[in-house]
């Protein structure tokens, strides 16, 4: 009976130990997806890549839907373009915060700082070619957002969804990177800091006031403090 009673209670504990070992892998992923985004989401132009990602996603679910439903090929290639759109993107945003941080890492300085954000990024606007490659498919990129809305003029659904977040997504990226570009100089010439939710990454702390050792006092005269 004492075996049957102990199977039993051996049973009962069975969904707490699943749960128990689902816990831990769960924490082990969360642990692993923590590790991957906190240096993009601290690092410089953080909320710039995240954003990114998040609109290049929309376009691919909105693009993939308008591509199986359109009615005809001109919108089924409207759409598979638009999802291409949104893949370089992704992946440009990802390219210029690990450029920014490379480059000020190898000066030996840190990416926090407002005059070496705005240094840095003067100079891959300057000298970098994968930069000068993508301004000129931003632009035609985003021109050709526009007429795409003629190639899917016959239907494609969520197609006109893809190509209206592009559409959205240059006018924001641009005012975005000006205003950043523009706070980080304004910032570095006064010595200051910006913003964390602007800059991306963790707030600046100002370092700490050192706190002054009162002046030694003899016979109610207060003496001279050297050093």
């Amino acid at each position: 009976m004492i075996y049957i009673c102990k199977g039993i209670g051996e049973c009962c504990k069975a969904p707490c130990t699943l749960c128990n070992v689902c816990c831990k892998q769960c924490g082990e992923t969360c642990k692993c997806v923590t590790d991957f985004f906190d240096p993009i989401m601290n690092g410089p132009l953080g909320p710039y890549v995240i954003g990114t990602w998040i609109v290049a996603l929309l376009v691919a679910i909105c693009g993939g839907l308008g591509f199986m439903s359109a009615d005809c090929d001109e919108a089924v290639i409207a759409c598979g373009i638009l999802i291409g759109i949104g893949v370089v993107h992704a992946c440009f945003a990802y390219y210029l915060q690990r450029q920014i941080v490379s480059g000020i890492m190898k000066r030996g300085q840190q990416p926090t700082n407002s005059k070496e954000l705005a240094r840095e990024a003067g100079n891959i606007l300057l000298y970098d070619v994968g930069f000068c490659l993508y301004i000129f498919f931003f632009f035609g990129a985003w021109g050709w957002c526009f007429y795409s809305f003629a190639m899917m003029s016959c239907g494609a659904g969520a197609g006109f969804a893809a190509a209206g977040i592009l559409i959205f997504f240059g006018f924001m990226s641009t005012f975005y990177m000006f205003g950043w570009y523009c706070c980080n100089c304004f910032a570095g010439s006064v010595g200051g800091k910006i913003p964390s939710f602007v800059q991306g990454g963790p707030p600046q702390q100002q370092p700490q006031q050192q706190q002054q050792q009162p002046r030694p006092v003899i016979m109610g005269v207060a003496l001279p403090r050297f050093g």
